[in-house]
């Protein structure tokens, strides 16, 4: 009598891996912050056996989800950002087939940034009033605004007009009135700061 069987010694393969950051697809490097939904889509292919299992490990976080009845589709995990800041944190991807081949994948790695940036406002050529009761008395006075963070943008509103900082501010003469906040890559923001500047 024969009995029919196949023989099936290769793993599932992880032919793409997407990466959403808040309902958004990352094309670049993975930065989030605590809160944030990950989810992570994987396309597995296995030709000779049913994939059974994908396991998911972010974190030290976990998704599984298993399917016994297709060979090819799209597996995916949710993954929300804890507290802490990591410099580095690979996925690992473990794919099973119920003939019992398994293969572990990395995939893109995820930087944790949970440290809010600080922005400073610099007046030049003087930093603090050159003339009398708190006011600046010399004409081409300017503010620049700098802070500890490179990568982090700059919204300010200036007398009233909004914008993104990238060069310095000119004063005009009268009362000037500056708020600025900073917003890094992965959407920590500083402090709003307010400054005041009367020039005559």
């Amino acid at each position: 009598k024969e009995i029919p069987f196949t023989l099936d010694r290769t793993a599932p393969n992880v032919t793409a891996v997407e990466i959403y950051k808040n309902d958004e697809l990352v094309n670049g490097e993975l930065i989030a912050k605590e809160g944030d939904k990950i989810r992570v889509i994987a396309t597995v292919n296995d030709a000779q056996s049913t994939v059974t299992d994908v396991n998911f490990k972010y974190l030290s976080s976990q998704g599984q989800e298993s399917l016994a009845t297709r060979y090819t589709g799209q597996y995916d995990a949710v993954f929300y950002v804890g507290k802490g800041n990591v410099a580095s944190q690979k996925l690992k991807i473990v794919v099973k087939d119920e003939a019992g081949n398994s293969r572990t994948v990395d995939g893109p790695s995820m930087v944790v940034d949970n440290q809010a940036p600080d922005v400073y406002a610099v007046t030049t050529p003087f930093a603090m009033p050159d003339g009398t009761n708190g006011y600046f008395k010399s004409s081409g006075l300017t503010i620049r605004l700098t802070g500890n963070d490179e990568a982090a943008t700059i919204h300010y509103t200036f007398n009233g007009n909004k914008g993104i900082y990238s060069q310095p501010l000119l004063v005009t003469e009268g009362v000037n009135v500056l708020t600025y906040q900073s917003t890094d890559v992965a959407g920590n923001q500083s402090v709003q700061k307010r400054l005041i500047i009367r020039v005559d």
